[in-house]
């Protein structure tokens, strides 16, 4: 009742056809607008019944606009031979949590000039709202391709791209990829443009040989807070603009550069977080009794530089000792102090490298004393190739996981407090023989963490996707778990696998009675805080 009070009071004055359709796709209002142009017969059908391709085009336009309050443009084509014929804009948000949707559709061509600017004003709004939800350059680029051609009102709509200019951290010998929604003008070989871009000062009237199979293609540059150009928005005109429409189009260009230069600048900001913190990371040395490969990735959503790390190095007497942490928070500080307790782990392992106990009670009061407001989590682990015997203390963090030559991975059981509780102190978590050809995965949070799913799911969905990978080498473990991911990932990622070339040959995993628990019960050991 309360939707469709809404709509009653806005059919009133607005002048265009608007519609009110309920969560089921089916119309239950309609103004004056709507019913002479669709017939009186239009409130109480779906709205599916009214457009031409319902599957492709209603289904989503509903979904959408279910999802926001904001209107937001989608392109529907009605089943009329009336003014309402042709591809239409159209304009649709939530009223209620009920889940109706109120669909507004752009005035004729026929209409006043008041109504023309309303709509303008309009089509420009949802510009706006659009590209301000894009933060990434992507983002933007598919706004520019999927949103503003019906907004705009031309054919199609695409960006060329100076990327050097927009992001000057950019390797040099990087290249768009293939997949990418924008093209690359400085990349060899690329689309050839005009030396001087067509703007709408200029003639944007179609020529008379210009057609459907080869319509006119209008070049407008994007500028930003710099003087030079940062590209060009590529518009396909449907047919010659209106004389009234050439301001609108280049002030929706402005909104569209304003939106490319702010992406510009997060993706500067965000090369120069990576950059950062692959500088605090270390490089893994080669040694022949393991095969290494280590991964970091940032979280989809984070600019800023993250607290995850890893490390690997050669102890006295053959040894070798390997580690990852993560410290709690993104930025500067997060990542000088993970730089920290890195070196602190390493100055205590060339003491008493062969107990993680002892390494990790000195990591812990270096945190406890001097970062007293911070919490971390960590593993440290000591791998002796003469015994094929591993042994590790994990303080708080993602238990490692074991991939045996055959059978089944296994997470290494055992988990105590995590760095930073005063008075606390790490207790070894356990040992276990390691067979040749085994690998180990050494991962933060962020590699199993998805928003909606529980940290089982995780661990779970990590061991199946790598349970058949027994002969993938570490490197290609990186690739599976980190690089061929999806954005989807709000955290940071950090992995690093092992894989042992020089073993021993047992299959024993022993856990000494020091008070570790075991929540899960057998087949599935988890970890647990002690």
């Amino acid at each position: 009742m309360e939707a469709l009070g809404a709509f009653a009071g806005a059919a009133r004055w607005v002048g265009e056809p608007l519609l009110l359709v309920d969560g089921a796709g089916r119309v239950r209002a309609v103004n004056a607008a709507a019913t002479t142009l669709l017939g009186a017969g239009a409130a109480g059908r779906t709205l599916a019944s009214l457009v031409l391709d319902p599957d492709a085009d209603v289904g989503r336009c509903l979904r959408r606009w279910r999802s926001t309050a904001e209107p937001a443009p989608a392109t529907l084509t009605f089943r009329s031979d009336g003014p309402l014929a042709g591809p239409r804009t159209c304009l649709g948000h939530r009223t209620s949590t009920g889940g109706e949707v109120v669909v507004r559709v752009a005035a004729s061509g026929s209409a006043t000039v008041e109504g023309r600017a309303d709509e303008r004003l309009r089509r420009l709004y949802a510009l706006s709202a659009v590209l301000a939800a894009a933060v990434s350059l992507r983002e933007v680029a598919q706004v520019v391709r999927e949103d503003a051609p019906s907004l705009i009102g031309v054919r199609s709509a695409s960006l060329g791209l100076h990327l050097h200019r927009l992001f000057p951290l950019r390797e040099g010998g990087e290249s768009a990829a293939a997949d990418e929604p924008w093209f690359d003008l400085d990349e060899p070989g690329g689309p050839e443009l005009p030396s001087s871009p067509r703007g709408l000062d200029s003639d944007a009237r179609t020529d008379a040989s210009s057609t459907a199979a080869a319509p006119d293609v209008l070049l407008l540059t994007l500028t930003g807070h710099r003087p030079e150009p940062l590209g060009i928005l590529r518009l396909e005109l449907e047919a010659a603009l209106p004389a009234d429409e050439a301001a609108h189009v280049e002030v929706m260009a402005g909104q569209i550069a304003q939106a490319v230069s702010r992406a510009g600048l997060y993706e500067h900001e965000h090369r120069l977080a990576q950059r950062l913190q692959h500088s605090l990371l270390p490089d893994l040395p080669r040694l022949p009794e393991l095969t290494v490969a280590a991964r970091y990735a940032a979280g989809a959503d984070q600019v800023a530089v993250g607290g995850d790390w890893y490390d690997l190095f050669r102890l006295p007497r053959g040894r070798i000792g390997m580690a990852i942490g993560d410290v709690a928070g993104h930025g500067l500080t997060e990542a000088t102090e993970m730089a920290q307790l890195r070196s602190v782990l390493r100055a205590a392992a060339l003491r008493a490298g062969d107990s993680p106990q002892e390494v990790m009670a000195e990591v812990n009061a270096f945190v406890c004393t001097y970062l007293p407001e911070r919490t971390a989590t960590a593993c440290y682990l000591v791998y002796d190739p003469a015994r094929g015997l591993l042994r590790y203390t994990n303080a708080g963090h993602m238990p490692p996981l074991l991939l045996p030559p055959t059978g089944s991975p296994r997470l290494l059981p055992g988990r105590v407090p995590l760095l930073g509780l005063p008075g606390v102190a790490p207790e070894p978590c356990g040992e276990v023989t390691i067979e040749t050809g085994s690998a180990l995965l050494l991962y933060t949070d962020g590699l199993i963490e998805r928003r909606g799913q529980s940290l089982d799911e995780g661990f779970a969905f990590l061991s199946a996707l790598v349970a058949d990978a027994h002969d993938m080498a570490p490197d290609m473990l990186c690739r599976l778990l980190v690089d061929a991911r999806d954005g989807s990932w709000p955290d940071d990622r950090a992995l690093m696998a092992v894989r042992f070339e020089v073993a021993g040959s047992g299959t024993s995993c022993a856990r000494p009675d020091w008070g570790v628990r075991d929540t899960k019960g057998p087949g599935r050991v988890m970890p647990a805080v002690g």
